[in-house]
This record gives structure tokens, sequence and C-alpha cells, in this order.
């Protein structure tokens, strides 16, 4: 995919594309909404990418949950995507000085349903490339 679609498309289709390679963690998710909102005052893109993280889990896209598991695996977290939320928001928003921590608090993971969903974004992308590109 060339760097141009890339970069026109949305924070929500960066995040489905790049957890088909890996698990996706807090701060890209941040840079990503970050990057299609320059200008944005911190605490937007605060509740921006905390809006994201909620809409994608409640659609069933993606788990919640960290690198705890063997050999830095990652274990869902086993609260409601509200509780969930609170946690992450009390690293993200209330440390957020500590940036040797919370980019990497929190991560996602594809369910079944969002790795479907997510090829089909890809597919989409990549066919925004062969069309700019054709």
């Amino acid at each position: 995919m060339d760097d141009a679609v890339w970069e026109a498309s949305t924070p929500r289709e960066k995040v489905l594309v790049s957890a088909l390679d890996d698990w996706v963690d807090l701060g890209q998710i941040h840079s990503y909404v970050e990057r299609a909102n320059p200008g944005a005052s911190l605490a937007d893109i605060q509740a921006e990418t905390l809006d994201l993280v909620r809409t994608l889990a409640d659609e069933g896209l993606f788990l919640i949950g960290d690198l705890t598991g063997d050999g830095g695996r990652f274990v869902a977290w086993d609260t409601s995507t509200e509780a969930s939320l609170q946690r992450i928001r009390g690293e993200y928003v209330e440390r957020y000085d500590d940036k040797d921590r919370w980019p990497w608090y929190s991560w996602l993971d594809l369910t079944a349903e969002g790795d479907r969903v997510a090829h089909g974004v890809e597919a989409k992308l990549n066919q925004a490339t062969e069309t700019s590109t054709g």
C-alpha cells in the first residue's frame, strides 16, 4: 500500500490493518489519532483515542489486554470495556507524563470478527493504491 493511501486512511483503519501483523499498543493508537488531528489539544487526542478503543472493543473487533502472558504474550483483561477504559485512563490520562509506561500499558488483539473486518479494510486500501498508481 502506498504512503499517500496509508496517510489518508483513518486511525480506525490504521489500527485494524496494523493488527493483522501484531497486537496494537496504546501508544500506536495515540500516534494514529494525533497524526490525523494536527493542532488538536492533548485532551482531545486522548478523548478520541479512548473513544476509538471503546468503539473497537464494543463492536467485538478487539480484545483489550496487556502482554503479561508467558513469553510476553497477549492476555485479555477479564473486565468490561468500561472498566478496562477506566484502567487505561488512569495510566494514559492521569499519568501521561510517564512516557515509559503508558504507551505499552494496554494492547488490542483482533478477534475473529476483527480479523475479517481488518482484511476487508486492507483490501480496500490496497485497491485505492492500485487505483492511484494505476
